[in-house]
């Protein structure tokens, strides 16, 4: 059971690391987005779709 626990805890930690890379490069994209269909160059621009429950482990 201990290294159930163990394994369990790892993976918890990666799925955050995880987690926080994918909000930063959605937040990287929304902005990218947004400044296209400010200058015009690409008005129909579209923010990356919502991935908040991909990693849902609660």
């Amino acid at each position: 059971m201990q290294e159930f626990y163990k394994r369990s805890d790892i993976l918890s930690k990666e799925l955050e690391v995880l987690e926080i890379k994918v909000i930063a490069k959605t937040n990287e994209w929304n902005a990218i987005a947004e400044f296209l269909r400010r200058q015009g160059i690409k008005p129909n621009a579209t923010n990356i779709p919502l991935f908040s429950e991909l990693f849902s482990h609660n």
